[in-house]
Parts: C-alpha cells; sequence; structure tokens
C-alpha cells in the first residue's frame, strides 16, 4: 500500500525508537545483572550507555572439584576464544564465585594471565570485578563484557563504529 512521506518519516522514527529503547534496555538489564553479583554502582557502569558496540562472554568452570576451576576456565580462553576484538577497547571482567567456594589469590594470577594474554594485542583497557552468588557451587563464572568507544570518541580517533551486538 502507498504511504505519503510524513507517515513514511513518522513510521521510521518510531522505528529508530524502537530499536534504541530495546538497547537502553539490554544495556541496563547487563548493568544490574553486573550490580548484583558485585555490588558495583551503577555510575561507575553508566558509560556503557555511550558505547556503539557491546559484546558479552560467559565462561563458566565445569570441574567435578574445586581445584582446577581457574585453569580449566583459563583453557578455554587461550585454546578456544578466537573472536576478533580490534575494534573494542574496554572491558569489564566479572569473576563471581559460591561465597563456601571463594576465589583464591591463585585462581586470580591464572585468570589475570589468560585475561591478559586475550586482551593486551587489542590494548583493552579493563576493569576486575569480584562478587559472589550462592547455589552456583564449586564452579567460577567469568563474563567478559567488551565495549567500543562512544561515539564521539569514535569520531575524534577517526575509527570506524564496531557493529551494535547489544
Amino acid at each position: 500500500a502507498h504511504r505519503n512521506r510524513p507517515k513514511r518519516m513518522r513510521d521510521a522514527r518510531q522505528n529508530r525508537s524502537i530499536a534504541r529503547l530495546k538497547r537502553q534496555g539490554k544495556i541496563q538489564i547487563a548493568i544490574d545483572r553486573i550490580r548484583t553479583a558485585t555490588g558495583a554502582d551503577e555510575e561507575s557502569l553508566s558509560y556503557l550507555f555511550d558505547t556503539t558496540a557491546i559484546v558479552e562472554y560467559d565462561f563458566f568452570s565445569r570441574t567435578p572439584t574445586p581445584e582446577g576451576r581457574a585453569e580449566y576456565i583459563a583453557d578455554n580462553i587461550r585454546k578456544y576464544f578466537n573472536s576478533d576484538l580490534s575494534s573494542y577497547t574496554s572491558a569489564e571482567i566479572i569473576v563471581t564465585s559460591d561465597p563456601y567456594h571463594p576465589f583464591t589469590a591463585d585462581e586470580a594470577r591464572t585468570i589475570r594471565k589468560a585475561i591478559d594474554t586475550l586482551l593486551a594485542p587489542y590494548s583493552i583497557e579493563y576493569i576486575y570485578r569480584f562478587g559472589s552468588k550462592s547455589g552456583i557451587g564449586h564452579d567460577l563464572h567469568i563474563q567478559l563484557l567488551i565495549s567500543s568507544p562512544s561515539r564521539q570518541k569514535a569520531a575524534k580517533n577517526n575509527s570506524e563504529p564496531a557493529p551494535e551486538y547489544l
């Protein structure tokens, strides 16, 4: 059916608003998930609303005992993670463990070494956040939330913005 120009323009505006609000909702859900797990304040995560793209990766240890859970995740990161991260500039690494099986200093060194190996070639700045969640047993959950710069920063750096994943 033929639609006149003002109605097509209105529909296009509405579709852009729907897409923008869906993206903001997904970002808010990610922020709420991080805040629940780590107790981080919302202000420190509000920069995520100004990014051009966000992508999440989850790693779970699936070991029969608590020993070796960090090494299991580190091996998975080193052997199987092959995504191109060249268009991303910052990352949040959220480490969650059960309160009865806390994350140890040795595990932190193992995970940090794997994360450094993964992110260093791309010059991605990152921050670790630690939290606990009952009910996950002796497993570890590591979430990488990687984001590209805001549209203003991308324009200043003359870099091409990454595709929008989230």
